[in-house]
């Protein structure tokens, strides 16, 4: 794979699917409303991580955006979103993810608790050291 796009196939070396993209993006959106402000810098993070891994163009990784953001309104829909990601991603695939989080959420200049709480919460959800 291509590191630079390390998340267009899955484990199994298919491309992935729409509903891939949806959990990949709503982690990184609920990284960057875990400290309680969606600042521009974060929106942006979460735009440019979306281009790059999925090799998409600005209008469909903000769709995507959207669409997340709709179904994070509904808390239930995050084990969703983690089992999506467990299920199509290896180990590496998988530290890509958290990576893009951890670049979310140093976007507007620093770590706050809460995110960092986050992290460590999703780094065992995704069954990683």
């Amino acid at each position: 794979l291509n590191p630079e796009h390390a998340l267009i196939k899955d484990k199994d070396g298919k491309e992935t699917g729409r509903d891939v993209h949806v959990a990949v993006v709503a982690l990184l959106s609920l990284m960057a409303h875990m400290d309680g402000i969606f600042m521009k810098e974060e929106f942006k993070e979460v735009i440019r991580s979306t281009v790059a891994e999925f090799n998409l163009m600005d209008d469909q990784a903000a769709e995507l955006r959207e669409i997340a953001e709709f179904l994070l309104r509904d808390q239930s829909q995050v084990d969703k979103f983690i089992d999506t990601i467990n299920t199509n991603f290896d180990i590496s695939q998988k530290e890509k993810v958290l990576e893009m989080m951890w670049r979310v959420a140093l976007a507007d200049g620093h770590i706050d608790k809460d995110e960092k709480a986050l992290y460590e919460v999703l780094r065992k959800r995704l069954s990683l050291d």
